[in-house]
């Protein structure tokens, strides 16, 4: 893990229309806050400062992310929701902002270079609109299941 640094706290535009209090890290990358993270899982703010002090990792969540995890879902959840926990989301690494007593870190969500490289050579508008479209699905998709561990994290843990 590198550690960056926040040079803004705020309102920021994660995707489109996916507007929640954020940093800008010192190499422009736009990551959730700790509020905007409970705002997004409609989870109380206490409530994930109490799950985060028992330890509930970026890396576990990494983990969760990158496999399926439909087997640990309680029998009451949705057809949608196993079909949510089944993908596997491969998301940047755990970045540490700051260290210390109060250590605080976010996941990437990010366009790859090879990914934008691959947009900027595309020879119509049409190509570079489905391009992204398909990288806002995925994005979604990403979302979708971040939410999904929020909602359920007590059954991962």
């Amino acid at each position: 893990m590198t550690g960056r640094k926040a040079v803004y706290y705020g309102q920021v535009e994660l995707i489109p229309c996916i507007v929640c209090d954020g940093y800008v890290l010192d190499d422009d990358t736009a990551v959730m806050s700790e509020r905007g993270t409970a705002d997004f899982l409609n989870m109380d703010h206490v409530s994930l400062k109490h799950h985060t002090d028992r330890k509930l990792s970026l890396k576990a969540v990494y983990q969760w992310m990158a496999k399926d995890i439909s087997a640990w879902l309680p029998n009451n959840a949705t057809v949608d929701e196993y079909f949510v926990a089944k993908q596997q989301c491969l998301i940047g690494q755990q970045v540490k902002i700051c260290e210390g007593q109060s250590e605080f870190g976010v996941l990437r969500i990010a366009l790859s270079a090879p990914m934008v490289c691959r947009m900027a050579e595309a020879n119509n508008i049409t190509d570079i609109q489905t391009q992204i479209m398909c990288e806002l699905e995925d994005d979604r998709r990403v979302l979708d299941k971040l939410s999904l561990i929020g909602k359920y994290y007590h059954f991962f843990s």
